[in-house]
C-alpha cells in the first residue's frame, strides 16, 4: 500500500486554484459512433506526452467517462485498449467524477501512474 500516492492525490482533490481553469475539449463529438469516440479519445491519450500531465489526466477522464457511460461497449473496447489505460481511465473518471474535470487542472502531483498504483482500498476511499 502506497499511502504517499493516496495522500498526494487527496491533497490535489482539495486544491481550489485556479478557479476557472481552461480544459481541453473532448477529442470526439457526440455525433460520432461510440466506438469511434472511444478510439479517438484513446489515440489522443496515447499521443499526449508525459510532460503534459494534466492533459493526459483529462483525456483519461474522457475515456473513462465513455467506458462507464456505455457499459455495453466496454467488452469491445477492452480488446482494443491496453489493460493499463483501460483501468487507469476508469479510475481517473471515478475519482474526478463527483468534483468535475476542472479539478484535474488544479492538481499539482496527480499522475496516471499514481492513480494506477493506488491500492483497491485507497482507490475506494477517494471515490
Amino acid at each position: 500500500m502506497n499511502n504517499t500516492d493516496y495522500n498526494l492525490i487527496l491533497v490535489d482533490l482539495l486544491n481550489t486554484v485556479p478557479t476557472n481553469p481552461v480544459i481541453p475539449p473532448r477529442p470526439a463529438d457526440n455525433y460520432q459512433d461510440i466506438q469511434e469516440r472511444i478510439m479517438k479519445t484513446y489515440r489522443r491519450l496515447l499521443r499526449t506526452r508525459t510532460i503534459m500531465r494534466k492533459h493526459q489526466l483529462v483525456y483519461a477522464y474522457y475515456l473513462g467517462e465513455l467506458l462507464e457511460q456505455y457499459p455495453e461497449e466496454r467488452r469491445i473496447s477492452r480488446r482494443k485498449i491496453s489493460q493499463y489505460y483501460y483501468s487507469v481511465s476508469i479510475r481517473t473518471y471515478n475519482i474526478f467524477e463527483g468534483i468535475g474535470v476542472d479539478q484535474i487542472f488544479r492538481t499539482n502531483n496527480t499522475t496516471l501512474a499514481k492513480i494506477a498504483r493506488l491500492s483497491a482500498n485507497d482507490y475506494q476511499a477517494l471515490i
